[in-house]
Order: structure tokens, then sequence, then C-alpha cells
């Protein structure tokens, strides 16, 4: 199995602590979780969420963890995040550049998106942003809710070469979200995580929203992934083994071998 997202820090960064009380974020227990869960490699999401400069921060952590557990982690560098101070700010085709020169080992970017559209994903800003990765041969992990649908599938298209990979369901939360992922249907460089299903709300059911991003994304353009150790705030370990089972219910046992492993390890296949 692949998980294709998790995270770690040196210190749990959360006010609220997981339910196990167990707020160990390191690498180390990372490691063990995925030893203990039967998972032979991730997808580390950095998340720098103190908006540190330069080769400090989560960034730095998140790529000593790479080196020493090369077989296990792919890495996933924070860039711009909603957190940052340079955030859809001038000049980020440059800062990307000179993050991504610094951590040639990436396989992918991870950006964080506010909740409302700021447009910037039609800027040419943005798609010299995009097409940097794609050259690359990188990935990118997005977060980003319903509002941005529209943008992504339109910046998606426009570089078709670049794997999109939306976290948590595509941040749908409310049932009328679940509509307005036909958006993306027609984009196939636009995947999703079965990921986060923590953050839905009850009305809607994991069965259902699972079932809608089915219809809309197909089999061969999702990943599942745990968001360990932050699923911990939300679910007890007993309760997120109980969701990915949820999450893979519907799934015959060779689709579940693609959303599991084959389709995260095609996806990243071309990175470093």
């Amino acid at each position: 199995m692949i998980d294709a997202h998790v995270h770690a820090w040196p210190r749990w960064p959360y006010p609220v602590s997981r339910l196990d009380g167990d707020d160990d974020a390191t690498v180390s227990r990372l490691i063990r979780h995925l030893d203990e869960e039967g998972i032979d490699a991730c997808w580390l999401i950095a998340a720098d969420l103190a908006d540190a400069d330069g080769d400090e921060g989560d960034n730095a952590y998140a790529a000593l963890a790479r080196s020493e557990h090369p077989s296990r982690i792919s890495l996933f560098v924070d860039v711009d995040s909603r957190w940052s101070s340079d955030h859809h700010r001038a000049g980020a085709p440059e800062r990307l550049r000179a993050r991504l020169d610094r951590h040639p080992e990436a396989a992918g970017v991870a950006h964080y998106l506010a909740s409302d559209d700021d447009r910037w994903l039609e800027s040419g800003e943005a798609a010299r942003w995009l097409r940097e990765m794609a050259d690359r041969g990188l990935v990118l992990s997005l977060a980003a809710g319903p509002n941005w649908y529209l943008s992504i599938a339109a910046a998606a298209h426009a570089v078709p070469g670049l794997p999109v990979v939306l976290h948590h369901l595509a941040g749908v939360a409310h049932e009328e979200d679940l509509t307005r992922l036909a958006a993306l249907a027609d984009v196939p460089n636009v995947h999703v995580k079965l990921s986060g299903a923590h953050y839905l709300d009850a009305r809607v059911g994991t069965t259902a929203a699972v079932d809608r991003l089915l219809d809309v994304f197909g089999v061969d353009r999702m990943v599942w992934g745990s968001d360990f150790p932050v699923d911990g705030k939300y679910v007890a370990p007993r309760e997120a083994r109980a969701m990915r089972e949820l999450l893979l219910r519907g799934l015959s046992p060779s689709e579940r071998d693609r959303v599991t492993h084959a389709n995260a390890a095609r996806l990243t296949l071309t990175s470093r």
C-alpha cells in the first residue's frame, strides 16, 4: 500500500491534541505507523505552518525524513500555501524554482488554497508556476474546496502534463458540493485522494461521497490517504482503520489495489 497523504513535524503543531493523547508527529512515529498498518510507502506532504524561511521549517524536516527513508517516503514540498506571507504574491514561479532547486529529490509540490477563489490560478504567473512543475515531471498535491473547481479545471486543462491531486475527497464537506464536482469530470489530469472523511458533514455520508467521486473521477484517478497524524484530532486509531475500510468498501480487489498502490506509484513514477 501507498498512503498518499501523511504529515510529519518535529513538534505537534496544533493546539488541539489527538484523541489518543499521542501528539508525537515526528518522522520516527510516522515510520512506526506505516509498519503497524502494513503500509509500504507514503507521500509526505510538507505543511510549513510556521511559514519558516528558506531551508528551515517543515520542508527541511520532511526533506531530511526522505533522505533517511528514501524507499518509504516521497517528498512533497510546501510552496506558498495559504499560511505563507508569499501566498499568491508576485514572483511565484521564481520562488517555486528556487525551492525545487534546493529540493531536487521532491516528487511533487504541496499547495494549500484559501476557502475563496482569488482567481490567481487564472493568472499568467500561475500558468508559469504550473508549467515549471510539469516540466520537472512533478505532481501537484492541492488542497482546495468547491469554490475553486472551475479555476482548477481551466488551469489543469491548460497544463495537461501536470497531474493535480486534490486532497481529502476534493474538499467536499456538504451535500451541495457533490453536484459541483461535475466541473472536474472531463479534466483527465485532475485526480482525487480518498482521504479526510473525518472532515465530512455527517449529513453527507462517506459512502455517498465516495460513490459520487467514483462517478466523476473513476478508479484510475483516485489514490488513498490517511491524513496521519492529523486524523487523530477527529478519530481514534480504531475508527481511522474503520474509515479506511469504509472508503474502500465498494471497490473490487483489483480496483482496491489501484487506489491504494498502483495509481500513486504511477503518478510519481517520472518524478524524483
